[in-house]
């Protein structure tokens, strides 16, 4: 007598195939997700170095009007011209950087406590809407009235790059300049 024997793995193929579209499915899930990561992480860096690059174009700028053309007031306002601490008594009351024409007296903050002169600027350079890269900022200057080296001034200018880019997080980057 011969037995017969029914075999009992009817199922098994359709189990197998429904695993392996499981564990292919949970990789393929992985890559998509580490490779979104690193997308945001590259974006982030190229916003980051925009603001960058922002802050440093405005500290060039900034420099320029400074150094080469003294364009800077080291004081506003009345008297000026009999003030001692102003190297040009004839200051610009305006510069232009990037097509950016900055008024000192609209655009700027500025004081002039002691022998200490302080300038600011928000948003002292921009390339377009608030999306883009802009740098604002800070100059302070102190002059030197006593001593051997009479009528010296240190300056200490301070750009802060700012860019929200695509991202939609505010990215800052900046320098600090002394001269």
């Amino acid at each position: 007598m011969m037995r017969t024997y029914k075999k009992n793995n009817r199922g098994f193929a359709l189990l197998f195939a429904v695993f392996t579209a499981s564990i292919l499915m949970l990789i393929g899930v992985s890559i998509f997700s580490v490779s979104l990561r690193e997308l945001a992480i590259s974006q982030s860096a190229k916003d980051s170095q925009l603001a960058f690059y922002a802050a440093d174009s405005a500290r060039e700028c900034a420099l320029y009007w400074d150094i080469k053309q003294a364009a800077f007031p080291y004081c506003l306002g009345d008297g000026c011209e009999s003030n001692p601490l102003v190297r040009n008594p004839t200051a610009r009351t305006s510069i232009t950087c990037n097509g950016n024409v900055i008024n000192f007296i609209k655009d700027g903050n500025y004081t002039l406590i002691g022998n200490t002169y302080t300038f600011t600027i928000p948003e002292f350079l921009k390339y377009g809407d608030d999306t883009k890269p802009m740098a604002d900022l800070s100059l302070i200057k102190t002059f030197n009235t006593s001593g051997p080296d009479t009528n010296s001034v240190t300056s200490v200018l301070n750009t802060q790059g700012h860019n929200t880019g695509s991202s939609g997080r505010r990215l800052e980057r900046g320098i600090l300049q002394n001269y």
